[in-house]
């Protein structure tokens, strides 16, 4: 039994064996690990169970994941905990409510037996529903999922109680305007204030930390982007010493989440209580890009612009491409980079090498491109309703026009 409670908080996006081998140096004094989006299939948790088990020592808890109805072949979602040193045992939640949300792919109650405390700590890990755009009924959802986190902070607030995990949600930046992710958090801390439940971030954490980051269009950093997982205790938790640090030292490349390293232990005059703790100033490394992708269409060769809206340009694109297009000119060899380009060169007349029409055929005077002619030829007052050709009957030379024409004339042929 221990006297100090070590337990990890991570959305894994997908857990393997090779992940859970390169995580476990940060996870090796841990009694519980926390996991959020397992995309497990359920053949596969038994497989994972034994390798925890026989490799490590760690006993699990899955709850499932659910299969994706667009693809068969894909699972998301999925809570899960790993756990030794402690008993732990899994509370079903239930509710008479049909309208209260308690999927057991995004929620995960267990009640934790250790000698930190006289009675059993709860653990909620959480997987909030992200904002999804493409989906008009997930606003309503996620109020929803709040109602859930209000109905159960009211009828834990009296015992030991850690909610964790990926609320999909973060605190407004100063100078920006609110969106959804920045309404919701206010909405959770509204709720978890109201019965006395603490986000520990928002206590221990200065502004610079982020628990998420995300590829950019540059390909030299992955910039940082947002604050998502959080750590809320109770009242009777808030009394214990809190540690609650965003690992960054961890491999990126394993999940776009940070892992996140927590503890319990009695206060002292030593190490205060968490209302007493002041706040952790941690600042984000420069991740350097080693799998940037570029944005490219696989039949054409078509390169959207660089911006926001570049992978859905790619994909209006590759929904009406049709293959490769010709972007040389026959005649003059030049590559113009897409057909836009090529069939402006080609109708404006202007390659050099092409045997297009310059001269016009009833005044004589060449424009040099066919473009030009065209303009000349589709002006009102061209010369073919007014003059003839500029020709000097005597030398028989075209003067490209009737004023060089008169000039010639004038001074004598």
């Amino acid at each position: 039994m221990v006297q100090m409670l070590h337990y990890h908080s991570w959305n894994a996006d997908g857990i393997t064996k090779e992940k859970i081998t390169k995580m476990m140096h940060h996870w090796k004094d841990s009694d519980l690990i926390f996991i959020q989006e397992t995309k497990l299939p359920a053949k596969d948790e038994r497989m994972i169970a034994d390798f925890l088990k026989q490799q490590y020592g760690y006993d699990s808890i899955f709850h499932p994941s659910i299969q994706w109805k667009s693809d068969p072949s894909k699972w998301g979602y999925g809570v899960c905990v790993f756990y030794k040193h402690v008993r732990v045992q899994l509370r079903m939640l239930r509710s008479s409510n049909p309208n209260l949300p308690l999927d057991p792919e995004r929620l995960m109650m267990v009640k934790v037996n250790c000698d930190l405390l006289d009675k059993e700590i709860l653990f909620f890990n959480i997987y909030f529903p992200a904002q999804n755009t493409s989906r008009i009924s997930r606003s309503a959802e996620q109020q929803k999922w709040l109602t859930t986190i209000n109905v159960l902070c009211r009828q834990h607030a009296d015992e030991h109680c850690i909610w964790l995990g990926d609320f999909n949600m973060q605190k407004l930046k100063p100078g920006k305007q609110a969106d959804i992710r920045s309404k919701l958090f206010g909405q959770l801390q509204k709720i978890i204030k109201k019965h006395g439940f603490r986000n520990v971030a928002d206590k221990l954490w200065q502004p610079n930390v982020f628990t998420r980051h995300a590829p950019h269009d540059s390909n030299k950093v992955n910039h940082i982007t947002s604050t998502l997982d959080y750590v809320i205790t109770s009242k009777s938790i808030q009394e214990l010493n809190q540690t609650c640090v965003p690992l960054y030292d961890m491999d990126l490349s394993l999940s776009d989440h940070i892992n996140i390293k927590c503890s319990n232990k009695i206060a002292t005059l030593l190490d205060f209580s968490m209302p007493f703790l002041k706040r952790v100033v941690l600042s984000p490394p420069t991740i350097v890009r080693k799998d940037f992708v570029e944005l490219k269409c696989n039949r054409c060769g078509y390169k959207p612009t660089a911006g926001k809206a570049a992978q859905g340009n790619l994909r209006k694109h590759d929904a009406k491409c049709t293959g490769p297009k010709e972007t040389v000119c026959p005649d003059c060899n030049i590559e113009y980079g897409n057909p836009g380009n090529l069939a402006r060169h080609i109708q404006m007349g202007l390659c050099a090498a092409s045997a297009y029409e310059t001269i016009c055929s009833d005044c004589g005077m060449d424009f040099n491109s066919f473009h030009n002619l065209k303009i000349h030829r589709g002006m009102k007052t061209c010369c073919k309703d007014r003059n003839p050709v500029p020709v000097c009957l005597k030398c028989n030379k075209n003067y490209g026009n009737m004023g060089a024409l008169a000039t010639h004339k004038k001074y004598g042929c």
